[in-house]
């Protein structure tokens, strides 16, 4: 049991190697039962795998005549995680983008009202180098 608090996944699966074969057998007599399936899910969702490719490999070394069955199940967790971490990035962009786009907005309200370029950028987070071209826009108009 001193894999169990490893967060790398790969030499505790070495380690419940014979467990899985078994788990493995009884999900073959019983295809209803997917509890062999929502292990594997679990597994790469809460688990950290630091070699993808080796843990592809355990799994069809374990279940030679299976195994490639369960890799685009396992290869689609993988492509959500992806697809999950890429839109949360995504997330985070668009909110510092409208973050940013608020304060020049606030920036520009505040030098038409004729503010100090200091306090401006004290109060939004814009730089004077910014400022200065809005300084300049503003004039255009």
């Amino acid at each position: 049991m001193n894999h169990i608090y490893d967060r790398d996944i790969l030499d505790a699966l070495e380690f419940i190697r014979n467990f899985l074969q078994i788990l493995w057998q009884s999900q073959e007599q019983n295809p209803g039962d997917d509890f062999f399936e929502g292990l594997l899910y679990y597994i790469v969702k809460k688990g950290e795998i630091s070699d993808r490719k080796r843990f592809s490999e355990i799994i069809a070394d374990l279940f030679p005549e299976t195994g490639d069955r369960k890799m685009p199940t396992i290869a689609q967790m993988y492509y959500d995680d992806g697809q999950q971490q890429g839109i949360q990035l995504g997330v985070q962009q668009g909110i510092q983008q409208g973050l940013h786009q608020k304060s020049i907005h606030i920036a520009k309200n505040m030098l038409a009202k004729g503010s100090d370029l200091a306090f401006i950028e004290e109060v939004t987070g814009v730089t004077m180098e910014t400022l200065a071209l809005l300084q300049q826009q503003e004039e255009l108009i």
